[in-house]
């Protein structure tokens, strides 16, 4: 009885511990983007995006780049000179 008893709390114990070391592990950020047009111009751009940090440490954001195909980037923005810091769950 008391084996099983051992055998249930280390199993809970593993669980929180591998729960923890993914909230801590890697890195998990999301953007979202927002395309706009003008009444001056025929073309659309990225009028502005947003970054969202999922996880429990802050990340710093040296540039932010749009993926618009395979192997295809634009720079939307360069933070090299002053990088931007998202705090955790931020």
């Amino acid at each position: 009885m008391v084996s099983y008893i051992a055998l249930v709390i280390s199993i809970i114990a593993l669980s929180v511990a591998i729960r923890n070391y993914l909230r801590k592990s890697g890195i998990h950020v999301k953007g979202h983007f927002a395309i706009s047009s003008s009444a001056y111009a025929e073309d659309q751009y990225v009028d502005h995006f947003t970054l969202e940090n999922f996880k429990d440490r802050s990340v710093i954001i040296f540039k932010v780049f749009l993926r618009v195909g395979p192997n295809y980037y634009i720079e939307l923005s360069n933070f090299e000179h002053e990088p931007k810091i998202l705090k955790s769950y931020e």
